[in-house]
């Protein structure tokens, strides 16, 4: 027996990979939890950036992923 399914409810995305994963600096950074792995490289990467917007007015409380 071979199982076949189309359509548009073929492929569907694991709600626990779409769950949002945040570091604890400031602004924090958040990913998807398929993500993950990205996370301390990312904070590292924009830990110069995060230094130069300490204490600024309106500063954002957090960088979210966002799909394309």
């Amino acid at each position: 027996a071979l199982l076949v399914q189309t359509g548009d409810d073929a492929w569907r995305t694991d709600p626990r990979a779409e769950r949002l994963v945040c570091d604890a600096g400031e602004p924090r950074i958040c990913v998807t939890e398929a993500h993950r792995n990205l996370l301390a490289p990312s904070g590292e990467a924009l830990a110069g950036l995060r230094q130069r917007l300490a204490g600024a007015p309106g500063l954002p409380e957090r960088l979210v992923e966002q799909r394309p």
